[in-house]
């Protein structure tokens, strides 16, 4: 996936999801980030938190409502064909996750 899809992505969730996502709680919620990681990573950056990323998640991050998120662990993201997907129920993702897998290319 390229930057910029990326980039929009997160700029759709943001606008339109924004429960869904991991934010800085020192920020009110204005940093957004798709991973935990990348809180963290913002926290320690822009915050200068010293921190573990447990601690970092239950002192200063807002957690997603709902956190059921799908990752395809072979392409990462970058294969420019997806590779995540929002879910309740796993088995709803049969058909979409066997087509993905199709159109993977190594």
């Amino acid at each position: 996936m390229t930057e910029s899809s990326q980039s929009d992505k997160l700029s759709h969730y943001n606008a339109n999801h924004k429960q869904h996502l991991f934010r800085c709680r020192l920020c009110q919620g204005k940093f957004v980030s798709g991973t935990r990681f990348g809180v963290c990573a913002h926290l320690r950056r822009s915050h200068h938190k010293d921190e573990s990323d447990g601690d970092l998640a239950r002192r200063h991050m807002i957690l997603p409502l709902d956190i059921r998120r799908v990752f395809c662990r072979l392409c990462e993201g970058s294969s420019g064909v997806g590779g995540e997907w929002c879910c309740q129920r796993l088995r709803d993702l049969d058909d979409s996750l066997v087509e993905h897998k199709d159109r993977l290319v190594f």
